[in-house]
């Protein structure tokens, strides 16, 4: 499963006096993220360089944070860092780590590397992400699924490709997206740009405990307001806001005991803010607009119709030298409503009799079509991760033949079979499969025969 992590670039060297712009050009120049903890001399592998590293530093930070480096961050795992000028950067990781002691590496102390797909992003991040880079560990996994789910739209953005599947989520909508820091910039934005308010900047870092406002605002006349936003569940009682010297403005995702209109006192509906932030997408800022865009193409998804076709075929020419003679076995059908038709194949000795044209429906009960519903769901949502499943498998050659066996997932937006994408098309040496995600696709389709 991908991961989103963060990394401090701020490099010390030997005489503690590397710049941190310089080293952050470097990362961006070599595609990299990196740390320093250099050694005397290059090792050739991971356990060389713990060797090494446990005999000059050896304390629990160094030891933590070259885990993470060299064996936790994994392939595909995203990574943000930033700049002295709070500019944020996000990078996937596309290599194992490098011992780098050119003398750049050493002179900007980012000697450990990892090879990175490397993007300037923005200056506006959500707050899990803003909230990661206060702790001082050098590296650290960020645990919050809006923003891994964050980094990926981003990532996709930019990179101009669709590297992560973004598949529907349930029950999503903007408000639970966005942050509790994020949701008082949409109410300040709100205020200012609609109801002609002016933010008291200062005023936002006032607050502690017995203030019931996020921040202060001025109108032209000079009469003040506050703000109070709340997220999650919280349900607001605007009777606790009434004696006050301005007008308060309350929003909360939660809703209110009740709600109220005057010259003292307005609670704002969600549905007011969503038209807003619709009006003003295109000027909003990233942390912000970004999943208005993610919610806008899954919209779009959820309105398009797909039909799914899941074909497992088998090589039936026993031979290493001749052109494998492939004959599909069984194949599923599954349409936009989520019906399971599977059709399969007689079979006798080492051949299919049917055409694949002409084979007979197999009844399924509802159970057994949910399977492979849920099956397909397990692919389309992350094939890369369906793949790795796939290999781990518990097969086993033909001894004396190549045998492969084969297994495609095609998307298509008609029952016509037109216009179709492969979502996942994947094969190997399998005389018999014993167990794993193949044989679990297997029995779902009821096409064992030959291949347990």
């Amino acid at each position: 499963m991908v991961q989103v992590w963060r990394i401090h670039i701020r490099p010390m060297g030997p005489e503690g006096n590397v710049n941190v712009n310089e080293s952050v050009e470097l990362c961006l120049e070599q595609q990299v993220i990196g740390i320093g903890w250099r050694v005397d001399k290059k090792p050739v592998s991971k356990e060389e360089y713990i060797k090494m590293g446990e005999k000059i530093y050896g304390d629990s930070s160094w030891r933590s944070n070259t885990e993470s480096l060299l064996y936790k961050m994994k392939h595909d795992d995203l990574v943000w860092f930033r700049d002295t000028n709070g500019i944020y950067y996000l990078g996937r990781i596309k290599g194992d780590w490098e011992y780098r002691d050119g003398d750049k590496n050493l002179r900007t102390d980012i000697i450990n590397v990892r090879p990175v797909e490397l993007y300037k992003v923005d200056s506006r991040v959500p707050g899990k992400i803003i909230n990661s880079f206060i702790p001082r560990r050098t590296i650290q996994k960020i645990h919050d699924e809006t923003a891994l789910l964050f980094s990926q739209i981003v990532f996709n953005r930019l990179s101009g490709k669709k590297h992560y599947e973004l598949h529907n989520r349930e029950n999503f909508d903007i408000f639970n997206l966005l942050s509790a820091e994020d949701l008082e910039d949409v109410i300040g934005l709100y205020l200012q740009l609609e109801r002609n308010y002016i933010l008291i900047p200062s005023s936002r870092g006032r607050r502690d405990d017995t203030i019931k406002y996020e921040f202060e605002l001025l109108n032209k006349k000079g009469e003040k307001a506050f703000v109070q936003v709340k997220s999650g569940n919280v349900v607001i009682n605007p009777d606790e806001y009434k004696n006050s010297e301005g007008k308060y403005f309350l929003f909360s995702t939660g809703g209110y005991t009740y709600e109220v209109a005057n010259d003292n006192l307005e609670t704002l509906s969600k549905s007011k803010i969503e038209n807003f932030l619709k009006e003003y997408q295109e000027i909003l800022p990233l942390n912000i607009r970004a999943w208005l865009e993610f919610l806008n193409e899954q919209a779009k998804q959820k309105a398009q119709k797909y039909w799914y076709r899941i074909l497992v075929e088998r090589n039936f020419y026993d031979s290493f030298t001749s052109p494998p003679n492939k004959k599909t076995i069984c194949y599923a059908w599954i349409d936009p409503d989520l019906n399971v038709t599977l059709y399969k194949g007689q079979s006798s000795g080492y051949s299919v009799i049917n055409d694949i044209n002409n084979y007979n429906a197999v009844d399924l009960l509802h159970g057994e079509s949910n399977i492979i519903v849920g099956l397909l769901k397990t692919i389309v949502s992350d094939p890369g991760e369906a793949r790795k499943k796939l290999n781990n498998s518990n097969f086993a050659p033909h001894i004396a033949h190549k045998n492969p066996i084969y297994l495609k997932v095609e998307r298509y937006e008609s029952p016509n079979l037109r216009n179709g994408t492969i979502v996942l098309s994947w094969e190997a040496d399998a005389m018999f499969v014993e167990g794993g995600f193949l044989r679990e696709i297997l029995e779902a389709m009821k096409c064992t025969d030959g291949v347990v």
